[in-house]
Protein backbone atom coordinates (compact mmCIF):
# COMPACT_ATOMS: atom_id res chain seq x y z
CA UNK A 1 0.00 0.00 0.00
CA UNK A 2 2.83 2.41 0.74
CA UNK A 3 4.27 1.85 -2.72
CA UNK A 4 0.88 2.74 -4.21
CA UNK A 5 0.87 5.96 -2.18
CA UNK A 6 4.39 6.71 -3.40
CA UNK A 7 3.30 6.25 -7.02
CA UNK A 8 0.24 8.43 -6.45
CA UNK A 9 2.44 11.10 -4.89
CA UNK A 10 4.54 11.22 -8.05
CA UNK A 11 1.46 12.43 -9.95
CA UNK A 12 -0.26 14.76 -7.46
CA UNK A 13 0.22 16.00 -3.90
CA UNK A 14 -0.86 13.46 -1.31
CA UNK A 15 -3.15 14.62 1.46
CA UNK A 16 -0.85 13.16 4.09
CA UNK A 17 0.35 15.33 6.94
CA UNK A 18 2.22 13.32 9.57
CA UNK A 19 1.25 15.18 12.74
CA UNK A 20 -2.39 15.61 11.77
CA UNK A 21 -2.62 12.02 10.52
CA UNK A 22 -1.16 10.70 13.77
CA UNK A 23 -3.68 12.74 15.80
CA UNK A 24 -6.46 11.43 13.56
CA UNK A 25 -5.43 7.79 14.03
CA UNK A 26 -4.71 7.79 17.76
CA UNK A 27 -7.92 9.68 18.52
CA UNK A 28 -10.04 7.01 16.87
CA UNK A 29 -10.57 8.67 13.49
CA UNK A 30 -11.48 12.09 14.87
CA UNK A 31 -11.24 14.76 12.18
CA UNK A 32 -11.73 17.30 14.95
CA UNK A 33 -8.48 16.19 16.60
CA UNK A 34 -6.70 16.17 13.24
CA UNK A 35 -8.01 19.68 12.60
CA UNK A 36 -6.67 20.86 15.94
CA UNK A 37 -3.23 19.75 14.78
CA UNK A 38 -3.61 21.01 11.22
CA UNK A 39 -5.12 24.48 11.71
CA UNK A 40 -3.20 27.27 13.43
CA UNK A 41 -5.00 29.32 16.06
CA UNK A 42 -4.13 32.17 18.40
CA UNK A 43 -3.25 29.57 21.04
CA UNK A 44 -1.51 27.13 18.70
CA UNK A 45 0.39 29.20 16.19
CA UNK A 46 2.36 26.47 14.47
CA UNK A 47 -0.17 24.11 12.95
CA UNK A 48 0.78 22.12 9.89
CA UNK A 49 -1.23 24.53 7.74
CA UNK A 50 1.64 27.03 8.19
CA UNK A 51 4.19 24.84 6.39
CA UNK A 52 5.14 26.59 3.15
CA UNK A 53 5.40 23.32 1.23
CA UNK A 54 1.85 22.33 2.16
CA UNK A 55 0.50 25.80 1.34
CA UNK A 56 2.12 25.68 -2.10
CA UNK A 57 1.05 22.13 -2.94
CA UNK A 58 -2.49 22.59 -1.64
CA UNK A 59 -3.23 26.10 -2.88
CA UNK A 60 -6.88 26.42 -3.76
CA UNK A 61 -7.95 23.57 -1.47
CA UNK A 62 -9.96 24.93 1.42
CA UNK A 63 -9.84 21.91 3.74
CA UNK A 64 -7.31 19.17 2.91
CA UNK A 65 -8.55 16.95 5.76
CA UNK A 66 -10.84 15.04 3.44
CA UNK A 67 -11.41 11.43 2.40
CA UNK A 68 -8.00 11.29 0.70
CA UNK A 69 -6.40 12.40 3.98
CA UNK A 70 -8.26 9.69 5.89
CA UNK A 71 -7.24 7.03 3.37
CA UNK A 72 -3.57 8.03 3.54
CA UNK A 73 -3.57 8.22 7.34
CA UNK A 74 -5.01 4.73 7.61
CA UNK A 75 -2.65 3.32 4.98
CA UNK A 76 0.43 4.64 6.75
CA UNK A 77 -0.41 4.36 10.44
CA UNK A 78 -2.82 1.42 10.83
CA UNK A 79 -0.08 -1.20 10.28
CA UNK A 80 2.16 0.66 12.72
CA UNK A 81 -0.52 0.89 15.40
CA UNK A 82 -1.17 -2.84 15.03
CA UNK A 83 2.50 -3.55 15.85
CA UNK A 84 3.04 -1.14 18.74
CA UNK A 85 4.34 -2.78 21.89
CA UNK A 86 5.51 0.39 23.67
CA UNK A 87 2.97 1.19 26.40
CA UNK A 88 3.75 4.93 26.21
CA UNK A 89 2.55 5.09 22.62
CA UNK A 90 -0.15 2.45 22.96
CA UNK A 91 -1.63 4.50 25.81
CA UNK A 92 -2.21 7.39 23.38
CA UNK A 93 -4.45 5.29 21.17
CA UNK A 94 -8.08 5.58 22.23
CA UNK A 95 -9.96 2.27 22.19
CA UNK A 96 -12.67 1.85 19.60
CA UNK A 97 -16.13 2.14 21.15
CA UNK A 98 -18.23 -0.99 20.74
Amino acid sequence: MLVALYCEGLHRPLHFFPKSAWAYIVKNGSLTRAGETWFSTAFRQYGEDRFATYRLALRGIENPLDAAFERCAHAVFDPLIACIEDVRIAAQVEPVAA
